[in-house]
């Protein structure tokens, strides 16, 4: 982060912080944003209230949003995506189309609004929130004053420095705390920031070739040339890690089954030492039945059950298999 954004993050924090004078009275509502890279259960994000924000998508000459539609996101996996998808691309929304979705959707019925994003190591849609807060609180104000509400409206944006199932932990416990512990705005920042450098997200590419490809396009190494060769010809499966922003290959095995076992014994044994908070966060680039058939998959998700750890499964979105591909595995977990 440079000067000029720093000074952007200081002044749009005090701003909101003016503008959101209500925001410690317990009746107010709080709504938590979270972009659609974001892997969580459909029902979590509908039980909770969440707000999306889409991922733009172009795929093979048309432009659609990735807004965590399971049924859309499974059709595109089955459609040869991985043979048709090697140069889609998402497209993340701009300062103004986020600015739009605040104001229609966020502003006009919640008091306080926490938008968590995909780290910004990785994506633009962290800096571009903030901007869309820092230069647009005035329309944000108007959009309540025409929903006949008071003015006032606190907003806060929070890089998660993880993916996917990386991010659903940290939002889960955003949740939480708002929902059972009853947090404003203003205390609510501090322990996710305290949180997010103690979550480890993972990562099994099920084709090595789409990763590649798609990393060196965008100017991502973790997996590199001679790394792809030598795993393409003998079926090594890397087991990729996401921390504080930063990604690197950490383990590797030879076939698909035997990384996944690889990964959820490395759970298992964090889970014995200590997680931050109870609950694994876990998604699949395809069919929710191929992973609950999986025996290894069933036979760690009773291994949490009875360790009383929640397990949130979802469907990877559209975004993240656009850049790891049709069938692949991530699993995330906060370590105590």
């Amino acid at each position: 982060m440079n000067f000029g954004e720093e000074c952007i993050e200081l002044i749009a924090t005090v701003l909101s912080s003016l503008h959101g004078g209500r925001e410690d009275n317990m009746t107010v509502s709080t709504c938590i944003v979270i972009d659609s890279a974001c892997d969580l259960p459909a029902d979590f994000i509908r039980q909770n209230g969440i707000e999306i924000l889409p991922i733009g998508i172009r795929y093979e000459g048309q432009f659609f949003s990735d807004d965590r539609n399971e049924a859309k996101t499974v059709a595109l996996y089955r459609d040869n995506f991985d043979k048709r998808g090697i140069d889609a691309e998402s497209v993340p929304y701009d300062v103004e189309q986020i600015t739009k979705l605040l104001a229609s959707r966020v502003a006009p019925k919640y008091d306080n609004a926490l938008i968590i994003t995909i780290t910004a190591t990785r994506s633009p849609i962290f800096d571009n929130a903030r901007k869309a807060v820092f230069l647009n609180l005035q329309r944000f104000k108007q959009a309540r004053r025409d929903a006949g509400l008071e003015e006032f409206f606190s907003i806060r944006v929070l890089d998660s420095e993880t993916l996917f199932t990386g991010q659903a932990i940290l939002v889960h416990e955003a949740v939480r705390l708002v929902r059972e512990e009853g947090l404003s705005l203003n205390k609510l920042t501090s322990p996710l920031e305290a949180l997010r450098g103690r979550i480890y997200a993972y990562l099994i590419p099920r084709d090595l070739y789409f990763v590649h490809k798609r990393g060196k396009k965008k100017g991502e190494n973790s997996i590199s040339w001679m790394s792809y060769k030598i795993g393409s010809m003998m079926d090594v499966k890397p087991i990729i890690q996401a921390h504080r922003g930063e990604t690197e290959a950490i383990m590797k095995a030879s076939g698909f089954d035997a990384a996944l076992k690889k990964l959820l014994e490395h759970a298992m044994r964090q889970i014995k030492q200590g997680l931050a908070t109870p609950v694994i966060a876990i998604s699949y680039a395809g069919d929710l039945r191929d992973m609950e058939s999986n025996p290894l998959v069933n036979q760690f998700i009773d291994y949490t059950k009875k360790n009383g750890i929640k397990v949130l499964l979802s469907v990877m979105s559209t975004t993240a298999a656009i850049n790891v591909g049709t069938g692949s595995f991530s699993l995330a977990f906060a370590a105590g």
